[in-house]
């Protein structure tokens, strides 16, 4: 009873649909057809691109320590000052280092006035063995005297000189233009040979700094092109691979890439970008981007087949320029796609190419 009942909705159905392709022919048949211009599917070679994130870095990193043994009397920089370079960074106590240079002077005195004396005496000596006055042996230890005296005028000379030396070193200057980032010593504190005081960044070079995985490390090479977006500053810019460190990150399996730009003004060390790299190429299809239709979110072109009869098609899009768009799927290359008049098309509508194929 309820089958029957269901019969005259399932005809009513049929005849609704039958309808619809009625209508759908006449469409095709009585509409006005709309001039438009089309394009061919091409098949084409595209890049195959690979974006890593990463950060911009100073190629010179320097940090900066004192060649003195003594009290830091001030430090005139802190984090985030800009130096130039030669400017005074820090100033170390010079009291010490005074005190061993009046002493290494006067070790020098003696040591002149003990190498005159000896040559005087060494001078008398010869001039008696000359006439046979003094023995042999005696002229030996008066040479000998005046070695030992010339010896201890060197010495003390190389302890006046370091500690003239020494006392340059209290006075600590940047040796680049920058930016210091790091400060690890206050006024009053103890600085000894080889401990930092600053880290300071340079201006002269920065670099972008990004990591890539091990698939892909065997297509990056040295001068390579890559692309950089900084995301703070809204620029992309242009770089070129200077370094890829052969040895990976035995957990990630990442290798780090350098890029150097072509572009430095306004870049910071620290800020964030993203660099894009070909890492080969591909053939696939591609469309221009003025031919896409979005239709329930979805996207898609109308093809104009042999009767020039407008059907849209569906679209899995790939990657993207300004030129053109890559279908991975919905066409199979050679079809004749509309590029204009697109608001006005409608799926079933007759169309007249005015250029394009010229079909």
């Amino acid at each position: 009873m309820n089958f029957l009942k269901l019969l005259p909705v399932f005809f009513c159905g049929l005849g609704l649909a039958a309808c619809g392709e009625a209508q759908q022919e006449v469409l095709s048949e009585t509409s006005t057809p709309v001039s438009i211009n089309t394009d061919v599917v091409q098949l084409t070679v595209l890049p195959r691109l690979y974006a890593a994130p990463g950060s911009v870095v100073s190629d010179e990193t320097i940090h900066i320590a004192s060649r003195a043994t003594g009290f830091i009397q001030q430090i005139t920089v802190r984090e985030g000052d800009r130096v130039k370079s030669g400017a005074l960074l820090a100033q170390i106590d010079q009291s010490d280092l005074e005190g061993a240079i009046k002493q290494a002077e006067a070790a020098l005195k003696a040591a002149e006035t003990e190498m005159e004396d000896a040559a005087r005496d060494l001078a008398r000596i010869e001039e008696l063995a000359a006439s046979g006055a003094v023995a042999t042996e005696t002229v030996r230890k008066a040479r000998v005297r005046r070695s030992l005296a010339q010896s201890r005028k060197v010495e003390a000379t190389a302890a006046r000189d370091t500690a003239h030396a020494q006392l340059r070193y209290t006075r600590i200057t940047s040796p680049v233009d920058g930016v210091v980032v790091e400060r690890h010593a206050e006024p009053g504190s103890l600085a000894t040979p080889g401990k930092p005081l600053l880290v300071i960044v340079s201006d002269r070079a920065v670099l972008f700094e990004t990591f890539i995985p091990e698939k892909l490390v065997a297509h990056v090479r040295i001068g390579d092109r890559a692309f950089i977006r900084i995301d703070s500053l809204s620029i992309t810019l242009e770089g070129v691979v200077v370094r890829v460190v052969p040895a990976g990150d035995p957990v990630t399996r990442r290798f780090l890439v350098k890029i150097a730009f072509n572009e430095q003004s306004g870049l910071l060390s620290g800020m964030f970008g993203r660099a894009t790299f070909q890492t080969g190429e591909d053939q696939s299809h591609v469309v221009p981007p003025g031919a896409i239709v979005v239709r329930g979110g979805l996207r898609g072109v109308f093809e104009i087949d042999d009767a020039n009869i407008a059907r849209f098609r569906w679209l899995h899009t790939g990657r993207e320029s300004s030129d053109w768009i890559e279908v991975q799927s919905g066409l199979m290359g050679g079809e004749r796609i509309a590029v204009s008049g697109l608001d006005a098309l409608r799926d079933g509508l007759p169309v007249t190419p005015v250029t394009g194929d010229g079909k």
